[in-house]
């Protein structure tokens, strides 16, 4: 990969189409658990609409991030579906990054629930289905990516269990990747651990957990391996530090002022300090550091991911000093521009993508 910033960016999120598309599908699938309804609702319309608008003929001119057990390349017990795989080849983008399966809030686990959100798992968890999940993602990858570049598999700290400390969470996450580093090193293949935002009515109590910066840093320092780093996740950081400053009004031995929160001080100390180990970045835009705005902050869009087209005239310049720790070192493998593709308003959607992606590499050049 080409190791100036413009080269990094990609600008399809994994999700692929938004969740409003899916609603049928997966009620109806959690009920009868099987598997068939689930494959019939597994097509690809974001990236086939984006290749038809855009008359894209080079896999270099669209790039993505990809969740592939979101459409159906795993088997119940991880093996790949590579009639699924031939289709996402085809298509003709190219796959730079891609998201392991990740768990919500741990209800998936605790009720053994399934539905279109299935094909979780739990990366702190040793097992032996927590290992069969990574090779198998690393087997897909390496069978997907051109292996030169160094793809970035995303991975979240997040645990099932609402009883595991912080050493447990990083112990648990260290072994499971012990187990897979000679892989990662014989493919090329990275591994970006993410940031977690504030986890508010779900497991609350791991929010100052798997959101700071001690906690990064302590797992990095863990694990200790070059192929291994960070995903930073903006849009989550920023919702961190609303937690920060909301606690830091009843914690005295907590202090975050409202201007660190305006201008995005947290963001950038986070990036400053764990620079060499930011190796991805998934970037968008959320209100979470403006008072008035209420959890989980998204406005008009799904979940903390707002289009870089919102963000505000007057907010650019912090925006941009945020990311500048990271933005040019040649440790940063790739950037996605991380908003939910929408199927049922994809003009207008594919318009925005286009135009953060210029945002971006204005504010980066």
């Amino acid at each position: 990969m080409k190791k100036n910033g413009n080269d990094k960016i990609v600008y399809f999120y994994h999700g692929i189409v938004d969740k409003n598309t899916y609603l049928i599908p997966r009620l109806i699938s959690s009920i009868l658990h099987l598997q068939f309804i689930k494959r019939l609702f597994y097509i690809f319309p974001g990236i086939d609409q984006a290749l038809q608008k855009q008359n894209v003929s080079n896999e270099n001119e669209l790039s993505l991030e990809l969740n592939p057990s979101f459409v159906g390349v795993f088997g119940q017990d991880w093996q790949i579906r590579y009639d699924v795989v031939e289709r996402l080849k085809q298509i003709g983008a190219k796959y730079v990054s891609f998201h392991a399966p990740y768990i919500d809030d741990g209800k998936a686990f605790q009720n053994q629930q399934r539905s279109m959100m299935d094909h979780v798992f739990d990366a702190t968890e040793e097992s032996q289905q927590t290992t069969y999940c990574l090779v198998s993602h690393l087997q897909l990858i390496d069978f997907m990516s051109q292996k030169k570049e160094g793809p970035v598999l995303v991975i979240h700290p997040l645990p099932s269990s609402p009883y595991k400390s912080e050493t447990d969470i990083i112990k648990g996450i260290a072994k499971n990747i012990n187990k897979i580093k000679p892989l990662l090193e014989d493919l090329n293949i990275f591994i970006g651990i993410e940031n977690m935002p504030w986890l508010k009515n779900k497991h609350a109590h791991y929010t100052p957990i798997v959101g700071g910066i001690d906690f990064f840093r302590n797992l990095m320092n863990e694990i200790n391996h070059p192929n291994v780093g960070i995903t930073f996740d903006w849009g989550h950081a920023n919702t961190f530090a609303r937690y920060m400053y909301n606690n830091s009004l009843t914690d005295k031995y907590l202090t975050y002022s409202e201007e660190e929160l305006k201008t995005f001080a947290f963001e950038y100390e986070f990036l400053s300090q764990l620079q060499d180990k930011v190796y991805h970045l998934h970037l968008h835009y959320n209100r979470a550091h403006l008072l008035d705005a209420k959890p989980p902050f998204y406005a008009k869009n799904f979940d903390y991911h707002g289009d870089l087209t919102q963000l505000p005239d007057d907010e650019m310049e912090n925006f941009k000093i945020s990311l500048s720790p990271v933005i040019k070192k040649a440790t940063l493998r790739s950037i996605v521009l991380e908003t939910v593709p929408s199927f049922l308003n994809f003009n207008r959607r594919l318009s925005q993508y286009q135009s953060s992606v210029d945002i971006l590499k204005t504010m980066i050049k």
